[in-house]
Parts: C-alpha cells; sequence; structure tokens
C-alpha cells in the first residue's frame, strides 16, 4: 500500500519534515474490509473437527464393549448348537458376523451423517473402527469368550466399514460426479 506520510526528522522532533512516499513498513497487505466498514473477523479454527473425532471414538468404545459382551454372551449359545468339530469355527464366526453388523452400521453412520472433509472423517471413523474391534475382542476375552483361532475376524468391523464407504462413494463419484 502506498501512501505519503510526513515524518519528523530532528532530535526534538520540530517542525522539519520531510515527505516520503512508498510502502509504509509495518503495513501488511490491504485488508478487506466488509460492507458495514468493519474488518472481518480474523478465521479462529473450530473445535468441531477435535469433538467429532472424540464423538467417534467413544461411540466406537461403546461399540466394542457391546460387541465384546454379545460375543461372550452367544458363544455358549453356539457351542451347544455345534457339533464337536464345528466348535472352534463358531466360536470366531459369532465375533467375526456382530463384526460385520458393526462395520455395516458405521458405514450407515459415516454415510448419513455427513460433514466436513469426507476423507477426513472416514479416516477417523476407520480408526476408531479398529479400535472398538480391539476392544471388543479384549472385552470379549475378558467376560468369558475363548480364545480367537482367526485373528481376521476380529478385523471385520472396521473392514466392512472400508468396503461399504469405498464402494458408497465409487457409486457416488460415478452418478454425481462428486
Amino acid at each position: 500500500m502506498s501512501t505519503s506520510e510526513h515524518v519528523p526528522t530532528g532530535d526534538d522532533g520540530a517542525a522539519a519534515s520531510s515527505v516520503r512516499t512508498g510502502p509504509v513498513p509495518g503495513d501488511g497487505p490491504p485488508h478487506a474490509v466488509t460492507a458495514t466498514g468493519h474488518a472481518p473477523r480474523p478465521v479462529v479454527p473450530s473445535v468441531r473437527p477435535l469433538r467429532e473425532v472424540w464423538v467417534f471414538l467413544g461411540i466406537a468404545g461403546g461399540g466394542g464393549v457391546t460387541v465384546g459382551a454379545g460375543w461372550a454372551a452367544l458363544v455358549p449359545v453356539t457351542v451347544r448348537s455345534s457339533a464337536e468339530a464345528e466348535v472352534m469355527v463358531a466360536h470366531d464366526a459369532v465375533l467375526g458376523l456382530l463384526g460385520l453388523a458393526a462395520g455395516l452400521l458405521t458405514a450407515a453412520v459415516l454415510a448419513l451423517a455427513p460433514g466436513p472433509r469426507p476423507g477426513l472423517r472416514a479416516f477417523v471413523v476407520l480408526v476408531a473402527a479398529a479400535a472398538g474391534a480391539m476392544l471388543s475382542w479384549g472385552v470379549g476375552r475378558a467376560t468369558g469368550a475363548p480364545t480367537l483361532h482367526a485373528v481376521g475376524m476380529a478385523l471385520l468391523w472396521p473392514l466392512a466399514a472400508a468396503v461399504v464407504t469405498v464402494v458408497r462413494s465409487v457409486i457416488n463419484l460415478l452418478f454425481t460426479g462428486g
């Protein structure tokens, strides 16, 4: 910004002055002015995304406890209705099916509750789903579920959420252009 300014030059600040033109030191780029004539408020980062991270982690934690307790509660039922050779598979399948249901529910919540920065939201939801899956395995073990033989069953929750989210994004991209 270019201005003309009278700058006092003497030790006593007397009437002697010189005219200086050009940018004034400390003067930054021109600032926008709103219609009311006031400078706009500075942009302050929102705490909403951080709050959403904690909400997703809390929901996944609650879901993890629920899935783990459900796994421990349903294992005796599946053991009674399974043949002896199928018992080990039945133990793991219960957690796998509960994780699959939780993953589908997680993807549905992500799709039905859109928000800003969808890529970051999807990442946070998938990390929360993985944390919830590990929590469900730990809670299940702590409440009496047997040892998991097919460890991949514990990861069906985040896997199902990721697959459904990617498929939904591709369909959205193909049919709506974004």
